[in-house]
């Protein structure tokens, strides 16, 4: 997955195709019992850590 990260605006932009990827990780967890939900923000920053 790639992003943008604007350093003249202060963000990062997420391609449209992230947020079904992300509602599809998201069921996975629910599948395998776990209460954990990502969101975009949750998600990227975990990445970076």
């Amino acid at each position: 997955m790639r992003i943008i990260i604007d350093t003249e605006k202060g963000r990062i932009i997420l391609p449209k195709s992230f947020f079904p990827q992300l509602d599809k990780m998201n069921k996975i967890l629910v599948e395998g019992g776990l209460d954990k939900k990502w969101t975009a923000e949750s998600y990227v920053r975990d990445q970076f850590d």
